[in-house]
Order: C-alpha cells, then structure tokens, then sequence
C-alpha cells in the first residue's frame, strides 16, 4: 500500500560531469538512496546486472542492495542524489524489490526539477527546510509509485480509466456495475475489465470497495459517524456485511476506529 513517510534524511548531493568519476562496489545499510541523471550516461552494476543510465532515468538502492557504477568517460553524467530513511505504521520497509535499480521516468523533466528544488532547499537550511525537503522527496516517491500503480500511462484508454476513477472518488455511496461503467468509458465489459484491471492493478470491484472502505474509515475517524451510519453513508444497506468487508480489507474492526 506505500504507506510509508521520509522520516529522515542524511544528505542531498548533486555532482556535476566527471568522467573520472567512479564509485566502488557498495552495500548501503543506514539509508535508501535515490538519483537522477541529468545529463550524459553511466554504467552501472546493480547485484550483477548491467544498466547503462540515461538522462531521466530514476536510480532506487533501498537498503542492502549492492551497486557499483562509473561514468561513460565521452559522455559523462551529471547527477543528483538524495539519502533518506523511511517508516510506515504497517511496517512496511519501502518500495517492493521491482522498484529497486533503474526507473525510466515518465516524468523526466519535472522530476529533475523536483530534484534541483531539493539542492537549495537543503543546503539553504532556512526555518522549515526539513519539512519542505521532506515533502519534495515524498512527491518524487509520489511518482515513481504512479508510474508504476498506473501501469500504462500512453494507452489511449488511461484517460477513460481516470475519469472512472474520478467519478467513483466522488460518489462514494453509489454502486456502479461494470455494465454502468464500461459504457462510460466507451468500451464493451469484457475489455473495460482488461484494461481498468492493466491500468490500476485492481479489479472494479476490489477498487470501489476501497474507495468506500477509506472513506467510511475517515468518517469513523472523524467521529460524524457511527458504524452503522458509516456504513449507509457508504453505500452498504447491509452493515454486518459491511463489517465483515472492512475487516477483511483493513484488518480490523470498524469500530476500532471509532473516537474514544
């Protein structure tokens, strides 16, 4: 679920074109290190594998994963890098191991400018830097897990998708079929499936469920509501079924999550 947060950061550091430039075999343990070449090309080995890195390309090393890397001496890169650790309430330790090495942006230009935000936000040390910084690292993370959650970003059918998407967020306490939806998005169901499926990596169903269930748990939160309220709120006329999907989905109770 990537319910993880920057909870701390080592350092911020941007080289420019070296064609010396080289950096030993390294199995980081204290941080995950992100960067972003800006210009030019490297080499890279990453626990055995061999990448060549272009402009835009996103670097990912959690922690443990062994690298080693130099710069093409012709074409020499220029990079920006980040250490960081990270958190999360459900233990998570980061990004899954498909995320780890080389991600080719999709967002090539605007992550190199979230990237350059970084250099003089950290090295300005001015009152909240912290938290800016903080929050620039989460939107670079932000991406990479859009760019890979919302799988094919050129298919002609992604902006139906999102549309659907939208429109589910918004009424919440509805039930849409698929029949409702694949004729919104100009598709017959059979195909619709396939591709809300390619594009979101969930089924129709699985996705308005947890649109509702996250919406019935910051109604809990909130304390508006009551289990049962929360539950019509929701769109669930059933509340023992609704009970039994949110624990299912959220690993607990409803009224777990009621204010005290």
């Amino acid at each position: 679920m990537y319910n993880f947060i920057v909870s701390d950061i080592s350092y911020v550091l941007e080289r420019q074109p070296d064609p010396a430039w080289r950096t030993g075999e390294i199995r980081n343990q204290t941080h995950h290190i992100l960067a972003i070449n800006k210009r030019g090309r490297a080499f890279y080995n990453i626990e055995g594998t061999h990448y060549t890195i272009k402009k835009g390309d996103l670097l990912y090393f959690p922690k443990g994963l062994v690298h080693s890397g130099f710069s093409d001496p012709e074409e020499p890169w220029g990079f920006i890098m980040v250490a960081f650790d990270l958190e999360s309430p459900s233990g998570e330790l980061g990004f899954p191991p498909s995320y780890s090495g080389v991600n080719p942006s999709s967002y090539p230009h605007q992550m190199i400018e979230l990237f350059q935000t970084l250099g003089p936000a950290w090295a300005g040390k001015k009152p909240g830097y912290l938290l800016h910084c903080r929050s620039i690292i989460m939107e670079i993370l932000y991406h990479m897990i859009r760019t890979r959650t919302f799988s094919l970003p050129n298919s002609p059918h992604t902006p139906a998708i999102e549309n659907i998407i939208n429109l589910m967020q918004e009424n919440y306490s509805r039930h849409y079929s698929v029949q409702e939806l694949a004729v919104m998005a100009g598709l017959s169901p059979s195909h619709f499936r396939l591709v809300f499926k390619k594009v979101t990596g969930q089924s129709i169903l699985d996705y308005q469920n947890q649109i509702k269930l996250g919406k019935a748990k910051d109604l809990l939160l909130s304390g508006e509501c009551n289990v049962t309220e929360a539950a019509l709120h929701t769109g669930f006329g059933n509340v023992y079924y609704f009970s039994r999907l949110f624990k299912q989905v959220m690993g607990c109770n409803p009224s777990d999550y009621l204010r005290k």
